[in-house]
């Protein structure tokens, strides 16, 4: 189904940059318009309605793009975040201010029409949502729902999604509702427990391997980054990752962009990372066993999701639910 047309608001002072992005998105029937400044954009603000925007961060490099993102929030404009930079900093402040997404230059037709998707799709991914968790998610615990419903942000862009809680809570079924919710059957989920991979076999399971680059290769394999294309990379228990695959990893979700395993050719994958660990992860950052880089790119939308010790409520639901299978 094609995307509504839509009134798009592009705020970037590099006049080529702004032309390449306005072809397009004008290639796929929209009507745009151009401001060159934060002033500019808040005079077309006044005067037009959008429903879209793509704001440079690097406003005659001095960050001001982010003054902009809360009063476009307040308008119920989404809006994405143009930078050059891979830094975490820069995009995790974006998200921090109330950015709802983010693409990098230089720009490709796929990751402007994952931008619009997203856009155009959030209220119908919203009530598929509710009606989701309310049939599979059992709970009754009025703290746990508060959190589960503060994902409903999360359809508002591409940005990551990290649970926590204990092992059993509920975490991959939660993310499997998120992507179900947001993108129905049409694009995939692929899921991985890090903590059941060998730790010399996690890096080929992640970004697949040619024939003959190690011991037992013994033909091509696609990794779930690859998979995971277009749709969703869930990874569970990601705290277990080794520090050398958690590089690789931070490097793929800044540039979706790798190499599988004895390859130099470089492979593009457009995914959503969602992860989950019942580690105490701030520990481990400490402890120099996870990568505080990785962490901020692996954050946006936080939920903890508590065990039954601290909603007994809920076990007779459940003894009731697993009763009447």
């Amino acid at each position: 189904m094609r995307n509504p047309s839509l009134n798009i608001l592009i705020v970037e002072d590099d006049k080529l940059a702004a032309i390449s992005l306005q072809k397009l998105l004008q290639k796929s029937g929209h009507k745009v318009f151009w401001a060159d400044s934060v002033n500019s954009a808040r005079k077309l603000m006044s005067d037009s309605t959008f429903q879209l925007a793509f704001v440079d961060l690097d406003l005659d490099r001095n960050s001001e793009g982010f003054e902009l993102i809360p009063a476009l929030r307040e308008n119920g404009v989404y809006t994405a975040i143009v930078t050059a930079h891979s830094a975490d900093v820069f995009i995790e402040r974006a998200y921090d201010v109330g950015c709802d997404d983010y693409v990098t230059k230089p720009f490709h037709f796929e990751s402007i029409e994952r931008v619009i998707s997203n856009c155009s799709n959030t209220p119908i991914s919203e009530a598929r949502f509710d009606k989701l968790i309310s049939s599979e998610f059992l709970t009754t615990d009025q703290n746990l729902l508060k959190e589960i419903d503060r994902l409903k942000d999360s359809f508002r862009g591409s940005a990551p999604i990290f649970f926590y809680g204990p092992s059993g809570v509920g975490k991959t079924v939660l993310a499997n509702i998120l992507h179900r919710a947001k993108f129905g059957s049409t694009k995939k989920f692929i899921e991985l427990n890090c903590s059941a991979i060998p730790e010399d076999l996690l890096e080929s399971e992640l970004f697949g391997h040619m024939k003959g680059a190690f011991t037992g290769a013994d033909k091509d394999k696609v990794g779930k980054l690859v998979e995971a294309d277009g749709g969703t990379l869930f990874l569970d228990e990601i705290a277990t990752m080794p520090l050398k695959v958690q590089q690789k990893l931070l490097k793929a979700i800044a540039e979706k962009r790798f190499s599988a395993v004895g390859s130099n050719k470089v492979i593009e994958s457009d995914f959503r990372i969602m992860s989950a660990t019942c580690n105490n992860i701030f520990e481990l950052i400490k402890e120099a066993k996870f990568r505080d880089d990785l962490f901020y790119r692996i954050t946006g939308t936080n939920v903890t999701i508590s065990g039954l010790a601290e909603r007994r409520e809920d076990i007779g639901l459940l003894i009731s639910h697993f009763k009447s299978k």
